[in-house]
């Protein structure tokens, strides 16, 4: 029972960070987190400059969050996707492990694609990484001699926790395209608007341009008891 109750709330947990972000808009300043956490990689490691010139595109995601109470363990993340170093998209991770585990971790995760075929598969929206597959624990010049499995290599960076081991397999990736997040709103077109030229005032001087009522007629000085004596006679 007590096995049953800690898989039903960290299902729960994830299904309720996955659902917040699924829901919440594009943020512009999300290109500055990508841009961010890209520095702070090559930071620590300047060695991870080759992977990011050459690869054919790469996810980053700053914040990692993994955590484990006894027999199971989850993970969650938010990132961003680039394509020859143009920002393209955002991706979400989620994992759930199996095993005994205790803590919790956070941490600087990139994935990079060798070729157009590796981010295309990311891209397909359940992308996961297999069950032995392991990151490379960012240190400086680890990367030098680093290489592609399957297409892609992924390293991260430790940020709080200890992180007794680098294992990844088992993450799974959505992937959200930043043309449909990103898109404005369509602008209504503005309302037809009563273009009819204006009459001019009968008797008035002729124009080539016409005038309103008020401007148009002639002026009449006539004191307004002599108008309507005037007016009496006919």
């Amino acid at each position: 029972m007590m096995k049953m109750m800690k898989m039903a709330l960290l299902a729960l947990f994830l299904l309720g960070t996955v659902g917040g972000a699924a829901h919440a808009g594009w943020d512009p300043d999300e290109a500055e987190k990508g841009r961010s956490a890209v520095a702070y990689l090559k930071k620590h490691d300047p060695s991870l400059e080759r992977f990011f010139s050459k690869a054919y595109g790469y996810a980053v995601f700053p914040d990692v969050y993994k955590g484990g109470l006894f027999l199971f363990g989850g993970g969650h993340g938010r990132g961003y996707v680039y394509e020859y170093g143009r920002l393209v998209g955002r991706s979400t991770i989620t994992q759930l492990n199996v095993g005994p585990q205790f803590g919790g971790q956070s941490f600087t995760e990139v994935i990079f694609f060798k070729d157009r075929k590796a981010l295309e598969d990311f891209k397909q929206g359940n992308f996961e990484i297999n069950a032995q597959m392991t990151a490379v624990v960012v240190t400086s010049g680890i990367a030098t001699n680093a290489d592609y499995s399957d297409g892609v290599a992924l390293f991260v960076l430790p940020k709080a926790g200890v992180m007794a081991d680098a294992t990844v397999g088992g993450q799974k990736f959505s992937y959200d395209p930043l043309q449909q997040s990103a898109a404005p709103a369509a602008v209504p077109a503005p309302a037809q608007q009563d273009v009819t030229p204006l009459q001019p005032y009968p008797g008035a001087a002729s124009s080539s341009v016409a005038k309103p009522y008020e401007e148009s007629r002639p002026y009449d000085d006539t004191p307004l008891e002599k108008a309507d004596q005037g007016a009496s006679q006919y």
